[in-house]
Formats: C-alpha cells, structure tokens, sequence
C-alpha cells in the first residue's frame, strides 16, 4: 500500500522510472496476495447477503474456479481428478443451491 500511497501523492512529480518501479510493486503485491481477487469476492458475498442477488454467488463461483484452475493441473477431460477440485466442486454447488445466501445470515430489510 506504501507504494500506491506514493504513486498517487507524488503523481505530478514522481519520474517514470519512480513510477515504473512502484507499479511494479503494486502489481506483483496484488498477485502475490490475491488482493483483487479478495475484494472483488467480498463485495460480490456482500451483494448476495445484502440483496440476495443470486448472480453475485455465480460470480463467486467463476472466480473460484479461475484461482483453482491456476493450482491444480488436471486433464481437461476429467476437470475433478483431484480431492481438491472435487471438494470446490461441491462447494460450489451447494452454494449455489436455492436459498444459499439465506443460509449465511442473510437480514432483508
């Protein structure tokens, strides 16, 4: 965070090289500890407690998979070859079953 909290204080003065350094900083900090992923997850599982909006958990599940694909090498003919992607696969499916945000505190207003 230091890095953008300079970016974004010295923008009219920081040189390129400065600038290229600390994008590059913020970058590799966001993939390294999946900082955008993260984000976007919560404010996705906020949408779907918030207003039960159903999509919001589809999207979870996409972003889900996306990470797990990156982990686990499969043959693309059996996508549950491992423990682990047959337990994000169940997961997944209950989550998206009817009534999934309801189970996880869900206060309509």
């Amino acid at each position: 965070m230091a890095s953008l909290t300079t970016a974004c204080a010295n923008v009219l003065a920081i040189s390129v090289a400065e600038l290229h350094d600390g994008l590059a900083t913020i970058y590799d900090g966001i993939l390294a500890r999946g900082v955008l992923t993260t984000i976007t997850a919560l404010a996705h599982w906020k949408s779907c407690l918030e207003q039960n909006r159903r999509g919001e958990l589809y999207e979870l599940a996409i972003r889900s998979i996306e990470d797990i694909d990156h982990e686990v090498s499969a043959d693309l003919g059996d996508t549950l070859t491992t423990p682990h992607m047959a337990a994000e696969h169940e997961r997944i499916r209950r989550l998206l079953s009817p009534g999934a945000c309801q189970e996880h505190g869900t206060h309509r207003t």
